[in-house]
């Protein structure tokens, strides 16, 4: 009987090893999955490959939509591609899951209410 619990609790240290090794391979996978998105990103950025830069973030977003980066670029490419409101609406996504953007998407959301300011409707 001593025997058969001592199997059972190692058995299920085993399993909570493992459960715990193969949660960390995964977040070390994403990880790096995001540092490719990002340096691809940062990238296209510096080309100034907008649409691109556009699609690229949008993807990743369909996987990872918290993921607070693909929101701050998704909201760069938009501004630079003339579509501030839905900018507007990435650079506070990622302010707000990121509080270490928010300096960097506040400057941005500035410059985004300008451009809407100054957006004059056309009469049809």
């Amino acid at each position: 009987m001593f025997v058969t619990l001592m199997l059972l609790t190692l058995i299920a240290i085993i399993i909570y090893f493992f459960k715990n090794l193969m949660q960390a391979v995964k977040n070390s996978e994403s990880r790096v999955e995001a540092n490719v998105f990002q340096d691809k990103a940062a990238a296209l950025l510096d080309d100034g490959k907008d649409a691109e830069l556009r699609k690229l973030a949008e993807e990743r977003l369909l996987d990872w939509s918290s993921d607070s980066w693909a929101h701050y670029y998704l909201g760069m490419a938009l501004y630079r591609l003339r579509d501030p409101f839905l900018a507007k609406q990435h650079f506070m996504k990622a302010g707000e899951l990121d509080p270490r953007l928010k300096s960097v998407t506040d400057e941005c959301l500035e410059e985004v209410n300008r451009m809407i300011s100054e957006h004059k409707p056309h009469l049809v």
